[in-house]
């Protein structure tokens, strides 16, 4: 009796030994992959006007990573801008249609076309000179006076742009260079008439309106961009290329100052979707794991720590490893809970249960 119950506890304490051995967590090596690649491409022909990243970079979706130079139309002065079309429309089409992109309507309304012949007879009186200022009063009417710029001078001829709009247009206006409107300080006369618009157009689509309808410009505010290239009305910043997904960037392939062409492959992306940590599993191994268990696993230098992450099986693969020193093994794609702490290429401890 007291022999068999020996062997009982033997079988007993063989049957735990095998319990825990069994319950053991299995150490493997795995290493990140990506499993996807994405190419991003030049939205149109130009040049790159900047370049934001750089191999190995992380980026968020809609992340701004290349641009391509426009073409800036500024104002050449003040006045009020009335502007047509809207991104993606065709310069070409517009300015058939409109006559131009837009149109500026100087602050200035009226100008004069002067003559010094009519000048009083001095040497001075007959040299004009852009820039200076000049005292204007009406030849039929002398109550009606103002003041002006000259601006253009052409032999005996010159224009002046007139500060307000006093005058009637066609009227005949005496040009003078001092405010007492001496007649020794005339420097000649001629016909006002309302200034003609400044008109802008371009080559290539817009891309990007700086101004609306109606707006107030001065000489030297950004109008608008355009591009060469074709391009859906409504968009908008059509020279950019984006992310259109979180990822790190595998290749670029150009930079600033590059010439590129339309739908040309500028950017390959490695999405965050597509990250995976691929283990070599023992075939005697297999029977312990199946798609949509969780492991955990340890990034390299905390294989001692209790802070292991975790991740989902994702497959396994029906073939073998290519590599047989160790025996057959099996591929296992496993999806990280999070990718913020891993790199391409980093090697991790998978625990299985």
């Amino acid at each position: 009796m007291k022999r068999f119950t020996a062997i009982l506890l033997l079988a007993a304490m063989l049957l735990c030994s095998t319990a825990n051995a069994l319950a053991e967590e299995l150490e493997l090596t795995g290493t990140v992959s990506a499993t996807q690649m994405v190419t991003l491409t030049s939205p149109a022909a130009g040049k790159v006007e900047s370049c934001t990243v750089s191999v190995g970079d992380h980026v968020d979706a809609g992340a701004a990573l290349m641009t391509l130079q426009t073409t800036k139309v500024y104002a050449e002065q003040d006045g009020t801008v009335y502007i047509f079309g809207q991104p993606g429309d065709s310069v070409t089409t517009l300015t058939t249609r409109y006559g131009g992109v837009a149109y500026v309507e100087p602050a200035q309304r009226y100008t004069i076309s002067g003559s010094t012949k009519s000048a009083y007879d001095a040497d001075d009186n007959k040299l004009i000179h852009p820039g200076e200022k000049v005292y204007l009063r009406s030849y039929n009417n002398y109550t009606l006076k103002s003041t002006g710029t000259v601006t253009i001078v052409s032999g005996t001829s010159y224009t002046v742009e007139v500060d307000d709009d006093v005058f009637i247009s066609g009227s005949t206006i005496n040009v003078y260079r001092d405010a007492a409107y001496t007649s020794s300080s005339m420097i000649g006369n001629g016909k006002i008439s309302q200034a003609s618009a400044t008109v802008y157009s371009g080559t290539g689509h817009l891309v990007r309106l700086h101004v609306q309808s109606g707006q107030q410009v001065s000489a030297g505010d950004l109008l608008y961009e355009t591009l060469d290239g074709t391009f859906v009305p409504g968009d908008t910043d059509i020279n950019t290329v984006f992310a259109d997904q979180a990822g790190v960037i595998a290749s670029v392939t150009t930079g600033k100052g590059q010439v590129v062409t339309a739908d040309e492959a500028v950017v390959e992306l490695y999405p965050d979707a597509g990250m995976r940590i691929i283990v070599s599993v023992p075939e005697d191994d297999l029977a312990r794991i199946e798609p949509g268990m969780t492991v955990q696993y340890l990034l390299p230098g905390e294989e001692d720590s209790t802070a292991a992450l975790t991740g989902t099986v994702e497959k396994i693969s029906l073939l073998p490893d290519d590599d047989a020193t160790y025996g057959t093994t099996y591929a296992v794609s496993v999806i990280p809970e999070t990718v913020a702490p891993l790199r391409y290429g980093l090697t991790v401890t998978v625990l299985i249960p």
